[in-house]
């Protein structure tokens, strides 16, 4: 950062970055995942990445207990693991 006294790209910058170069994207993604499977994180056909980045919102209607949370979590395994 202080080598480049704070500079950032636009998103016109990055947009053309990732335009300019998308065989290199595609294959970094491609060594990703082929390194989960091989290590076991993944299994599944379908893979999604996405760098979204969004703002938490943490009011006191939207806390979990303990239970609450080990509810939500089988709900979401069985949707997610078959059989």
């Amino acid at each position: 950062m202080w080598l480049i006294n704070r500079l950032k790209p636009d998103f016109k910058t990055i947009a053309d970055f990732r335009k300019n170069n998308k065989v290199a994207f595609v294959t970094t993604c491609r060594a990703f995942v082929q390194f989960c499977r091989s290590v076991g994180l993944i299994a599944g056909d379908l893979v999604a990445i996405d760098g979204s980045k969004f703002q938490a919102v943490a009011s006191s209607r939207r806390h979990l207990n303990l239970n609450q949370l080990k509810r939500q979590e089988e709900t979401l395994d069985k949707r997610t693991i078959p059989g």
